[in-house]
């Protein structure tokens, strides 16, 4: 997880203070985003809001979206991106809701980890999204 991450999740906890300690715990570890990802970030979004503009005629915020900044710490780490694929989303949808996990219909949604959830959720979560992952790449 890295810092734009952890401030999301800062910004919803009775305790922001202590959330970063209490995903340590977890063996969540927490990443600096490295400066050399503030170029990749700005290029990527200065595209998106020239092409937000000529689609829509809507201008996009000045300041780069925190998924701009995920992104561009991904890319220069190295680390794959997923894409949007909606038919294996619904698949993989259905599969969790049949384990008993309930996920945004729609892979366009918001989905939030909380530290409302315990390490029992979470391993529930993780083990049910192994087995679906299992059976939808059948």
């Amino acid at each position: 997880m890295n810092a734009v991450s952890l401030a999301e999740l800062c910004v919803g906890d009775a305790e922001p203070a202590t959330v970063a300690d209490r995903l340590r715990s977890w063996g969540v570890e927490v990443l600096d985003i490295p400066a050399a990802a503030a170029e990749p970030c700005a290029r990527a979004y200065l595209a998106y809001r020239r092409r937000r503009k000529a689609e829509s005629g809507r201008d996009a915020p000045s300041l780069p979206l925190p998924d701009f900044f995920i992104a561009a710490h991904a890319q220069i780490m190295g680390w794959t991106l997923a894409t949007a694929d909606t038919g294996r989303y619904a698949r993989f949808y259905m599969k969790m809701l049949e384990q008993g996990v309930y996920l945004a219909p729609s892979q366009f949604e918001a989905g939030f980890l909380s530290l409302a959830h315990s390490k029992a959720d979470i391993e529930k979560t993780v083990a049910a999204a192994f087995a679906a992952f299992q059976e939808i790449k059948k």
